[in-house]
């Protein structure tokens, strides 16, 4: 941990602001500290489809482990504090700490297992059902999803025109409510939340853990 104190910088991204590209090498380890970024690619004509928007606590950065380079854009959606950790400091983490290999792998697995989850979803989920399922999983802890209706849609595998009726069909249902590029999610829908931006083992979360990638989770320790 005092590794981390000492190694890491934080640093200030501007929102829109290009965090690294497709195809980039990654070089660094990133700890999101607050704003939010959005996953996504650019067609070839030029369309920017978000996948997933990401907010904290979440580590990204994981392709280094394996040597190979970003599979997607990572854009700034929001204002974003982030402790970038870089490569040689990661590097001597995992050489003092072995067992933090087995923490990024389960974390890898996660992330795969929720790729299949949601190819499965667009496959046998209604758009409704889609939306709702995209929502729980990019909202802040509060329950709120800064998107726009076509970000959605992106998301969800929809059309705008029928991901607005969705939402509206949602809202009137009572599962959350709508306000300009903010979608609030309902008490009764944050109890069932998704939570799997960062999932670790209950040895990793237990009070006094010293996996170093359990700890670069929690955001207020820097």
């Amino acid at each position: 941990m005092d590794v981390l104190r000492r190694e890491a910088v934080i640093r200030k991204f501007q929102e829109r602001e290009v965090v690294a590209r497709e195809g980039d090498k990654p070089d660094f380890f990133m700890v999101l500290l607050s704003g939010s970024v959005d996953i996504c690619r650019t067609t070839f004509g030029g369309e920017t489809i978000v996948y997933r928007r990401l907010y904290p606590p979440v580590v990204f950065g994981y392709s280094l482990l394996a040597a190979k380079p970003y599979s997607a854009d990572i854009i700034v959606a929001e204002t974003l504090m982030a402790a970038i950790i870089p490569l040689s400091v990661v590097k001597r983490i995992l050489i003092d700490n072995p067992e933090a290999i087995f923490t990024a792998l389960n974390h890898l697995s996660s992330v795969v297992s929720s790729l299949s989850t949601e190819n499965q979803e667009l496959r046998t989920l209604s758009l409704k059902e889609r939306v709702m399922r995209v929502l729980e999983r990019i909202c802040d802890n509060n329950g709120n999803c800064r998107v726009s209706h076509e970000e959605l849609a992106n998301m969800a595998g929809g059309t705008r025109a029928n991901t607005s009726r969705a939402l509206k069909n949602l809202e009137i249902s009572g599962y959350l409510e709508l306000r300009r590029r903010l979608i609030s999610l309902k008490n009764m829908v944050l109890k069932a939340r998704i939570e799997a931006n960062f999932p670790v083992s209950a040895a990793d979360s237990a009070p006094g853990s010293s996996n170093p990638f359990f700890l670069c989770s929690m955001t207020q320790k820097f």
